[in-house]
């Protein structure tokens, strides 16, 4: 945005002023994001397959601690997870290595 939002030194963390007239503007913004959200019928029913690919090394190092709650919510949800170094076309698949 170009202007600064908040001032922050060791001692504390304070509002400037464009950050105060900024705030009742992001917040009826979020407002309006989650009224829209929850006005697409069907929007939080996912289901299908879901195929995730990534590399060996960025699998090993991957922390996916929101997958299982995620996956909780969405019961019909199925999610094919591969991991390969080389490239995958994931719509004509490939080798799945792990599915959840």
């Amino acid at each position: 945005m170009g202007v600064k939002l908040i001032t922050r030194t060791t001692r504390r963390i304070s509002v400037t002023d464009a950050g105060l007239a900024l705030l009742p503007r992001a917040r009826e913004a979020l407002a309006a994001v989650e009224d829209a959200e929850n006005a697409a019928p069907g929007a939080d029913n996912l289901s299908g397959l879901l195929r995730v690919a990534m590399p060996s090394d960025l699998w090993r190092a991957a922390d996916l601690p929101l997958l299982p709650a995620f996956l909780a919510r969405n019961p019909l949800l199925k999610v094919d997870q591969m991991m390969s170094d080389r490239y995958e076309d994931l719509i004509a698949g490939g080798p799945t290595l792990r599915s959840v």
